[in-house]
């Protein structure tokens, strides 16, 4: 990150890759589904900066959001939902940390779990007191009912989300997924970024407008 920066740097601890069981999605998942579109468009920097955080707390999860000083906020995002799975992606420049502290888990908890797909890029996720450095079409399960962490270029993740009770997994299990690297070699994880990927590099092909 920036020297100037806000956030504050995160540094991977080098890992070995540590693959576990995909979830599967593809019950969940349908060819087609609605698209919606939000733009950080305020002629403040200010109000750029609060239209890109409350875009991410109301189609992911509320967060905290800490951008690097000199970034402008000027960004887009898309939303695809197909089915019970939400995919969520942006572009522009959007460099810093997204925190999902038990303060506002406490305040929110929608119970869902959520895959950052690395499109572009690199980045760091954290959670359960591990750290998943992620390189281009990699992958980090994330359960938003505990604290977590992301740093890098935020507009190169795309966020999947789903309901936290359609994984064969009891709750306490799912520790065993998260803070872990996915790797794009591995067939299954392959899979899903193939898929994802596709969809967070042309949201509007894989979605009818809203109504």
């Amino acid at each position: 990150m920036g020297r100037n920066s806000t956030a504050t740097d995160v540094s991977p601890h080098p890992t070995k890759p540590d693959v576990r069981r995909v979830p599967d999605l593809a019950p969940l998942w349908y060819d087609v589904g609605v698209a919606g579109f939000r733009q950080a468009n305020d002629p403040t920097r200010d109000g750029r900066l609060e239209q890109v955080r409350q875009g991410i707390c109301e189609t992911i999860a509320p967060y905290d959001l800490r951008i690097d000083a000199d970034q402008d906020c000027r960004a887009e995002m898309h939303t695809v939902d197909l089915g019970m799975v939400r995919i969520v992606c942006g572009s522009g420049r959007i460099d810093g940390e997204v925190f999902r502290s038990p303060r506002l888990i406490r305040r929110s908890d929608p119970e869902l779990c959520k895959i950052d797909l690395q499109v572009r890029g690199r980045s760091v996720v954290e959670q359960d007191d591990r750290q998943a450095a992620l390189g281009r079409n990699a992958f980090a399960f994330v359960d938003l009912s505990r604290p977590s962490h992301l740093a890098g270029r935020l507009s190169d993740v795309a966020a999947v989300t789903f309901p936290r009770s359609l994984l064969p997994l009891r709750h306490r299990d799912t520790r065993h997924l998260s803070g872990v690297r996915f790797d794009p070699q591995d067939p299954n994880s392959a899979l899903v970024a193939a898929r994802v990927g596709q969809v967070a590099r042309r949201p509007l092909a894989y979605a009818s407008p809203a109504v």
